[in-house]
């Protein structure tokens, strides 16, 4: 059965600047601007080693764990809800570039050159996956609502069905009346229409 109403969730995930890294976010995030990322959620925030140890409760498999919750509740930290298609490798490719040293990958070698010959790998942080975006993005962003957008077909055979037809039954009584005012008048019998339609 096909959907009549397909829908687009836009990939969202979670950015961490560690340490000394957030004082450079301007020209960091003007990258980011440049290459089309939508930041739609930011906040500073001070953790608890606890909280760190909560939030990387999945990686205490890890030999540097303890290394990771230091560097996540020794100071303030930006945490950031990025928006692109694709975005959750695009931004583990930037976070893991200086391991990797991927030559073509520019907006890495850019957003690192700005960072100067820093030697920290612990700068940043980036979901693993699209799942662990949307779990951590709920850990700093408890109210997030990531709602799905209807695709362009959908959205215009939703105005087809919903909308069209009260606009123009409205916008042909009105030229029908002819009012002093046909903004009032319209919306007077929008109101009409509508309280019919609750009362069948």
């Amino acid at each position: 059965m096909s959907n009549k109403n397909p829908e687009i969730v836009l990939e969202r995930t979670l950015a961490i600047f560690k340490q000394d890294a957030w004082k450079k976010e301007v020209p960091l995030i003007d990258i980011f601007m440049e290459e089309g990322i939508t930041i739609t959620n930011k906040r500073y925030v001070k953790l608890s080693p606890e909280q760190a140890m909560e939030f990387y409760k999945h990686q205490k498999h890890r030999e540097d764990f303890t290394r990771l919750i230091e560097d996540l509740s020794c100071g303030i930290i930006l945490v950031m809800v990025l928006c692109q298609d694709g975005i959750t490798e695009t931004w583990k490719k930037i976070v893991n570039f200086k391991k990797s040293k991927e030559a073509d990958n520019e907006m890495a070698q850019k957003f690192w050159n700005i960072l100067g010959r820093q030697k920290n790998n612990y700068l940043f942080h980036a979901s693993e996956s699209k799942a662990e975006a949307a779990r951590e993005i709920r850990f700093f962003f408890p109210d997030t609502v990531i709602e799905p957008l209807m695709t362009k077909r959908a959205a215009q055979d939703y105005l087809a069905e919903k909308v069209n037809p009260t606009l123009l039954a409205g916008l042909t009584e009105v030229c029908k009346r002819k009012p002093k005012d046909p903004v009032v008048c319209f919306h007077q019998l929008h109101r009409l229409t509508y309280s019919k339609t609750l009362i069948i």
